[in-house]
């Protein structure tokens, strides 16, 4: 039997919260969950809680230390963006929720619902996100009970920037030990990537987690700046948490860098379906089905599913990522690769589907721009229906 998951739900309205459950009763027939009942009034006292450690380590000079809450012993917490009518909190979104949960409790993945530009049922088209969102992941409400989610075979409507939940509470306890030992190391040395490749990253990457134009952060740096840690207000907070803490929030903050701004365009760091439409003849066996084989978020998978030759240009650290992924500067800096992506006989011509995470024939398949390096911009969708595409204009440009 696997690891018992403990799952809450926060948000201001109890038939709300009854229909989330039933949707994660749904997720239960492949995980192994145990839903954290809760109401309204518990969970404004517990954010209140939260709230006044805060405001107290704003202005506490020593002797401060974290709230104890409810939220310490959960694996995922799915929080609701409205939260106008909890009652008992000046916070009002789930976003400040996020925030507070991340810097004050061990709780582990975050999942936001129903943010703007999703709402209930919505797959957003721009693929690119920002550091702005303390939540980990962001889904809309009806979404939370798809197999995608906490499986690794996609059906029907499946996101591929989701992620595996289960694979994913373990993947976090396994960065946490990383993050405290590499806390004071620069960001490119805890990934396993070699500096030289630093000049690949786009301006709106680098500027995230560069000191200076060939010195990336440590862990400890990433925490503690508020461009990508601790709010302005709260950077004594650091005074107060010990390394262990400060790891916790660096570790997160490092993913959200990847998963959100690195990662969609592509550009640094490739993942296998589309490292496939980029080299096709650097994958492994059979041609005719070859292009299917890299649709994993599996490392061991996704790696056997290329030639070893690729394998030299993985970050040599895996769990910082969702789903294996190889550093694209070097691959195109290796003259082997060559000419391999101009070898296609036999290759059918696929194209890669980030809302269902498989691949469909070109004239099945919708193209739409997405908001990232304008030369990787071009992006495919199957336009699953009753899902909303947001915004709709980008199938048009």
């Amino acid at each position: 039997m696997s690891k018992k998951l403990r799952c809450i739900i926060v948000d201001d309205d109890d038939n709300f919260r009854d229909t989330c459950q039933q949707q994660l009763a749904a997720a239960a027939k492949h995980v192994n969950l145990d839903i954290i009942p809760t109401s309204k009034p518990e969970l404004a006292k517990e954010i209140a809680q939260l709230e006044n450690g805060l405001l107290s380590a704003r202005k506490a000079s020593k002797g401060w230390r974290m709230p104890a809450t409810l939220f310490d012993r959960i694996d995922i917490a799915f929080v609701d963006y409205d939260l106008l009518d909890l009652g008992g909190s000046s916070t009002i979104s789930g976003e400040d929720v996020a925030y507070l949960l991340r810097i004050l409790t061990t709780c582990g993945i975050i999942v936001l619902l129903n943010p703007p530009n999703l709402g209930i049922n919505g797959f957003d088209l721009r693929l690119q996100g920002s550091l702005e969102s303390w939540a980990d992941f962001r889904v809309g409400s009806s979404q939370v009970g798809l197999p995608w989610l906490w499986e690794d075979s996609p059906k029907g409507f499946s996101p591929w920037a989701w992620p595996n939940l289960p694979a994913e509470t373990a993947r976090r306890r396994a960065r946490l030990s990383a993050a405290i030992r590499h806390l004071d190391a620069n960001i490119m040395e805890t990934l396993g990537v070699e500096d030289q490749y630093l000049q690949g990253l786009d301006m709106s990457m680098a500027e995230s987690i560069l000191k200076s134009k060939s010195s990336p952060m440590s862990l400890r740096d990433i925490a503690k700046v508020p461009t990508t840690g601790l709010r302005r207000k709260d950077e004594g907070v650091a005074r107060h948490i010990d390394d262990c803490d400060l790891a916790r929030i660096a570790s997160a903050r490092l993913t959200a860098w990847i998963d959100r701004v690195v990662l969609p365009s592509q550009s640094f760091f490739v993942d296998g379906p589309h490292l496939s439409t980029r080299i096709p003849a650097a994958i492994a066996g059979s041609k005719a089905s070859a292009p299917h084989k890299t649709v994993s978020r599996d490392w061991r998978q996704g790696k056997r599913a290329f030639a070893r030759a690729a394998a030299k240009h993985m970050p040599s650290s895996s769990v910082w990522f969702t789903r294996p992924v190889w550093v694209w500067p070097a691959i195109r800096s290796d003259h082997s690769f060559d000419d391999w992506s101009t070898i296609k006989d036999g290759m059918p011509d696929f194209v890669f589907c980030e809302d269902t995470s498989c691949f469909l024939p070109r004239n099945q398949a919708r193209r739409f721009s997405a908001d990232v390096a304008p030369q990787f911009s071009a992006r495919y969708a199957s336009k699953v229906h009753g899902v909303d595409y947001r915004p709709g204009y980008r199938f048009a440009l």
